[in-house]
């Protein structure tokens, strides 16, 4: 469509249906690994282009941070999929690409459907990669949803204190892990379709994505065993709290922020108590040897927390980030995004990248999550909205610009 594109993926060519971050995170490692992704958004804009954050806090279309980041290396283009004309020429796209990927569950009765049966039948290579909440089949399947459901039906199930409410995973974690998934098993069908000759459908459920990710052997148990089941030690609740095992794994303050403690072992705790040496509590052999009954009844997990702030607090991260280190127990000061973004070791690795945006100026966000030496990786800016309007339209669909110019005052582009 006008533009050479280089990649591992190079000559692949991708429609992205969607408004959600997990088919702008898999489309965007498809784009960054060279497949022409062709983005298709409502005239008024895809709704992420309103989620922050934005330069100086101004909202602006233009400049989402968020959509910066998950539309890299992508062509934009307008289509109002509410529109008879529009539904007709999305369809013809897809028919003409290798790869669709969208997020249209069976609740979308009067609009425009991925039917793969239809779409196939036109086009048997075609790969229909559907990443949903809830999954594609089933009882749930036309259900709503987002992150929280995704969490709430899998892994909240042990998250949180056991006399509270559970919690979900945070920072959007399904939807990114949902996006990971897609691409890596629309890569896989990509693949499968050199010896099958053939494309296929792949469904993506975020929340089953989410279970394999957090406490996956968890959820087998209680499979496994038809029911709930309790894993470590603190009565009937799945939900173990802050201190569900008797091995000290926390996130304590120390003198210029947090850190993360990890005891794997009692001769790691008691490697961490040898720090201690000016600390009396700390020589207390019912302490050092993680006696159970004696610290959740008698000592108390929040004195036992108690203690070691009062120790931490005299101490720096980095402090604390080479003590642990002589000592070889499990530990990591909790950075800060300043302190991520000024990382020597991210720096070493080229993770953080700049990019160039014609509106947005200069933004700095992270590269593909892997390396592959071979074949470098070259990423372009995010699209403007419609801006690759001409060559969507014109060069794909082989429309006019008179064509064009009509799709543009009845709305469908």
């Amino acid at each position: 469509m006008g533009e050479v594109m280089t990649g591992p993926l190079a000559g692949v060519k991708v429609v992205e249906v969607g408004t959600t971050i997990a088919v702008s995170f898999c489309g965007k490692l498809l784009a960054d690994l060279g497949a022409t992704v062709i983005k298709i958004e409502h005239p008024e804009g895809d709704p992420i282009r309103w989620y922050g954050p934005f330069p100086d806090d101004i909202p602006d279309l233009e400049r989402s941070g968020l959509f910066l980041y998950l539309n890299t290396s992508k062509m934009g283009v307008t289509l109002n999929r509410e529109t008879a004309i529009g539904r007709s020429l999305l369809s013809r796209a897809v028919e003409e690409c290798d790869i669709l990927i969208h997020d249209i569950g069976l609740g979308s009765e009067g609009k425009w459907r991925p039917d793969y049966a239809l779409f196939s039948r036109k086009n048997p290579n075609l790969i229909s990669t559907s990443m949903t909440v809830f999954g594609s089949a089933g009882p749930h399947s036309g259900y709503k949803g987002n992150g929280l459901q995704a969490a709430a039906g899998s892994v909240a199930y042990h998250m949180g204190d056991p006399g509270r409410e559970p919690l979900g995973s945070p920072v959007r974690e399904a939807d990114y892990w949902g996006g990971l998934q897609g691409c890596a098993a629309t890569l896989v069908a990509l693949y499968a379709r050199r010896n099958i000759g053939r494309g296929q459908e792949v469904d993506i459920s975020s929340m089953e994505s989410l279970s394999t990710l957090v406490n996956a052997h968890r959820d087998l148990r209680a499979v496994k065993y038809g029911k709930a089941v309790t894993v470590g030690f603190g009565g009937d609740t799945p939900r173990q709290g802050y201190h569900g095992w008797i091995l000290p794994w926390v996130t304590l303050p120390c003198k210029d922020g947090y850190v993360v403690v990890m005891s794997s072992s009692v001769r790691h705790w008691q490697w961490y108590l040898d720090l201690m040496e000016d600390q009396e509590w700390a020589r207390d052999p019912r302490i050092r040897d993680l006696n159970r009954e004696y610290i959740e009844n008698e000592l108390g997990f929040d004195m036992l927390d108690t203690y070691q702030i009062n120790w931490l607090e005299k101490h720096t991260k980095k402090q604390l980030f080479d003590m642990f280190g002589r000592i070889r127990v499990p530990f990591q000061p909790v950075h800060k995004i300043d302190e991520v973004v000024n990382s020597d070791h991210m720096a070493h690795r080229e993770f953080l990248v700049n990019i160039s945006h014609p509106e947005a100026g200069e933004v700095r966000m992270p590269g593909l999550p892997f390396k592959l030496p071979a074949s470098p990786w070259v990423s372009s800016p995010s699209p403007r909205l419609g801006e690759h309007n001409d060559k969507f339209y014109c060069e794909l669909l082989n429309l006019t610009p008179e064509d064009l110019s009509s799709l543009y005052k009845t709305g469908v582009a």
